[in-house]
């Protein structure tokens, strides 16, 4: 777990093994000493790649752990000791790694594929795992982003702010068709889990089942007014008794 304003969020990293025996990582977290060696043991890292806007807090500190590698992100350096930008006009990873970006959105998370393991890496923040026994301060950050939705409720779920930052539905929901296109069933999620089988596409379907459908989509106005929508639904009287009351359950959500 890392603590993200005292809200234990899991943050999880993906290690990769390359065809040229280097090591690729997506989404950094904290490495102690224990877990650099695990790393060096499979290979030498040779490139780290954060994934999503707000995900590169460790690329900071990442350098002086692996110094050789060489750092990626989404945006664009603006110093020489910034990251290199990881884009879709050029494929770092040829011969391991297809990636793109899920355009449409402001966060620019960009996913990794490997078709030999049909495998899926880099879902950082654009949906993320529920969970009913991590705690009250947990419960409560899952109530305030829309994720605990009563008998709605999956396993998986987009935080309610995403919605508040998709710049183009269009652009989205095309890339959220091509990444469901892919032939995975195996899926790394940034904050926690790897889920394996046809849960890992289903999951993924069920999560963003309302970006996909454009009948959803909102109006100009609705677009302005849809933090106060969302803030005022989430928090419901009834949403909240209906959530506390599911959480009071034996069987759960």
């Amino acid at each position: 777990f890392i603590n993200h304003s005292n809200i234990p969020l899991d943050d999880q990293a993906s290690v990769v093994k390359l065809r040229d025996g280097s090591v690729a990582i997506v989404n950094p977290v904290p490495f102690d000493e224990a877990t650099k060696a695990w790393i060096e043991r499979i290979g030498p890292v040779s490139k780290i790649v954060s994934p999503c806007k707000g995900h590169d807090e460790c690329l900071k500190t990442v350098k002086d752990v692996f110094p050789r590698a060489k750092r990626y992100h989404v945006q664009p350096p603006t110093s020489p000791d910034d990251p290199l930008e990881i884009t879709d006009d050029h494929q770092e990873f040829p011969d391991d790694l297809y990636h793109f970006r899920i355009q449409g959105q402001i966060f620019k998370e960009t996913v990794f594929y490997d078709s030999s393991t049909k495998a899926l890496l880099g879902i950082t923040d654009s949906c993320i795992p529920t969970s009913d026994n991590r705690g009250d301060s947990f419960f409560i950050y899952q109530l305030g982003m829309g994720l605990l939705r009563g008998p709605f409720t999956s396993r998986f779920q987009v935080q309610n702010y995403n919605w508040m930052f998709i710049t183009n539905y269009q652009e989205y929901r095309a890339s959220l068709q091509k990444l469901l296109a892919l032939d995975f069933d195996v899926v790394t999620h940034g904050h926690g889990g790897t889920v394996h089988g046809p849960e890992a596409k289903e999951g993924l379907k069920k999560a963003f089942n309302f970006a996909l459908n454009e009948t959803n989509d909102p109006s100009r106005f609705e677009s302005v007014m849809l933090s106060t929508k969302w803030i005022l639904d989430t928090f419901r009287p009834g949403i909240i008794l209906q959530n506390a009351f599911s959480r009071m359950l034996p069987f759960g959500n």
